[in-house]
This record gives C-alpha cells, structure tokens and sequence, in this order.
C-alpha cells in the first residue's frame, strides 16, 4: 500500500468514513483519541504519523490501543475539529438510515407472513364464516401494524434527512471557512494550492495564458514598526478589498504576511503585465490614512512577478518560477513588475 499523501480531495466525511472502516478491521475501540488519529492518519496530513503507523496497516499487523494513543500524544491535532466531528456525524447518521432500511425489510416480512396466514385460512376445503372473520381479522391486525410502523419509519427518515442536511451545510460552511482567510475574507493558502491543481487541471482546456502573479508590500516591516501592527492588518485588508473590487473575475489569494497571489487567464504577455502594472500603479498613488487616527502613512509600493503556466509545469515548478520573477522585481529596485518571458522590469 502506498504511503498515503495529504488527501485535500477528500471531504471529512469521506475521510470520517474511511477512519471508522480501519477501527472496525484492527478491532480497535472508537474512542476519540483513537478515532482522531485514524482520522489524522487517512486524512495524511501529519506525514509523522503516517509514517510511524503505516508499517502495521500495510503488513495487517494488530494495532494495539496503546500504540494509537501514544500516536495521539505525540503529535499536534492538525484535524480540523469541526470537519471531523461532522464526518462523524454524517457516518452515524447514515448508519441510522441503514437501520430505518432494515426495520423496514422486517416490517414488510413480517406482513408477508401475515398475508400467508390469512391466505391459508382461505385455502381450506371447506371455508366457514369464522375462517373469513379469522381471515379479516388477521389481515387488519397485520395492516394496523405495519401502518403504525411505516408511520414511526417516515417520521425518523424525515428527522434524519434533516439531520444530515444540517450537517451537509455546516460541513460545506466548514469547508469554505478552511479556504478563507481570516482577516481579508479572500482565499488563503489552502485556496490557493486547490485553485492551481484545479488549473494545472484543466489547461488543455483553457482558452489563451494563464499567469500566475505573486505580489508582496515593499518594505512592509517598515509599516508595522512605525505605525504598528494594527496599520500593517489595515493595509493588507485594504489591499484584498481593492483588488477585489477592481478585478473580481480574477483568483486572489492570500499567501501569509503581505504577500498575495492572483491567477489571471487572459490573452497574451502583455496583458498581463498590463494588468499588474495597472494595479501597481493604482496602489502607488493611493494616500492612506491609518484608522481611527487618521495618520497619515502614505502610499503602498508593490513588487509584483509573473509567470505563464506551461504544459510540463505542476505546483511548484509554477510557483518557484513567479516567485523568481518577483525577487527579480525586487532586486530591480522594488515597486516594479517582472515578467517571465521578458526577464525585466515592466
């Protein structure tokens, strides 16, 4: 079996799923410490864990409780308590359905066999009226029956289809919330590797280039030392909330700190550095004022690398590229835009 990787892909009810499946075949009880590390192990974010238990899972071996909870002490809880406690609640609720499935199979059994009662009361050589009423009187006790179940049946199908519902919303809101960056509301850096494996993807089908632009405040430790932290939040959120507004077709991301990424599609080079060049410039002639105060601190200057997607690239031969191209802009001065194919300041 293959070393598992980060499974990004999966939602945690996939992964809650499959976690519940490896307590059930190494027989180890569904405590939360135990779950969690199955869970952290599907999951394969925490390579160390995965590393440490996959010789067991691979060659079948017993997976002792006191094993998995060591595992659990050691390492950082990266599971995202939401997401699993959701998957898990999802699980259950699916097993409910499974449940309400068999009891009605029972149910429509057992009125089976009372139709065979009934029929056989009718069957004999001679019938009599008592054999009738007998008849009828088992056929109604069989219907009441069954009727007074599919009743109870009905109402805990409707309560669990609401219940995963429920819990179908609030995973989806999780799951949007793990994407998003706290402070612009704009995408993070999950967002981000999700959006490049999507493009990398589906390049054969894109129309014209696609250019990944990585952009970063020059000197912005400046910014928080003289005006603090708070200022340095303020200029970050109001370079998302601009570029945003100013572009809202494109793909921005928040990477970490000041800096930024945007995937833009568009039709050839020059476009491309146009558009960064426009933005840079926007930026440059903006005079800000630091709130509530209302400081002033001056304009943003803007170091910003391009580089169109190729047909061989994957995620980091893509992002290592950009990334020259912006130590390129840097070295070139700062407050500048280069371009790949260009190997110079815009």
């Amino acid at each position: 079996m293959p070393e598992p990787g980060p499974n990004e892909n999966l939602d945690a009810f996939a992964i809650a799923k499959d976690a519940l499946r490896l307590i059930g075949q190494f027989k180890t009880p569904p405590t939360p410490n135990v779950y969690r590390v199955w869970y952290r192990y599907v999951e394969g974010q925490d390579q160390d864990l995965v590393r440490q238990l996959q010789p067991a899972v691979n060659d079948a071996r017993s997976v002792s409780v006191g094993m998995l909870e060591s595992l659990h002490s050691q390492s950082p809880d990266v599971v995202d308590d939401t997401n699993a406690n959701i998957g898990e609640a999802l699980v259950a609720e699916l097993s409910r359905f499974q449940n309400l499935l068999s009891q009605q199979q029972a149910a429509g059994d057992e009125f089976e066999g009372t139709i065979d009662t009934a029929s056989k009361l009718l069957n004999t050589n001679s019938p009599t009226d008592k054999n009738s009423a007998d008849c009828i009187a088992v056929i109604n006790a069989g219907a009441a029956l069954m009727k007074g179940q599919l009743t109870e049946a009905s109402d805990k199908l409707a309560a669990a289809k609401n219940q995963i519902a429920k819990l179908q919303t609030e995973l989806a809101q999780s799951r949007r919330g793990m994407m998003t960056d706290h402070l612009t509301g704009i995408g993070n850096r999950r967002y981000f590797d999700a959006h490049v494996r999507q493009t990398l993807q589906s390049l054969e089908y894109c129309s014209g280039a696609v250019y990944l632009i990585l952009m970063d405040v020059d000197h912005f430790k400046n910014i928080n030392d003289s005006f603090g932290h708070d200022a340095g939040d303020q200029v970050i959120r109001f370079i998302a909330s601009e570029t945003s507004r100013r572009h809202p077709n494109v793909s921005l991301s928040r990477l970490g700190g000041d800096e930024f990424a945007v995937i833009l599609q568009t039709n050839s080079s020059l476009e491309a550095a146009e558009f960064a060049d426009e933005l840079r410039k926007f930026f440059a002639t903006q005079k800000l004022k630091i709130m509530p105060s209302r400081t002033p601190m001056g304009s943003i200057r803007i170091s910003m690398g391009l580089a169109r997607l190729r047909v061989d690239d994957n995620e980091q031969s893509w992002y290592t590229r950009a990334d020259a191209m912006l130590y390129r802009a840097k070295g070139a001065g700062r407050d500048q835009v280069a371009i790949e194919e260009e190997c110079m300041p815009v």
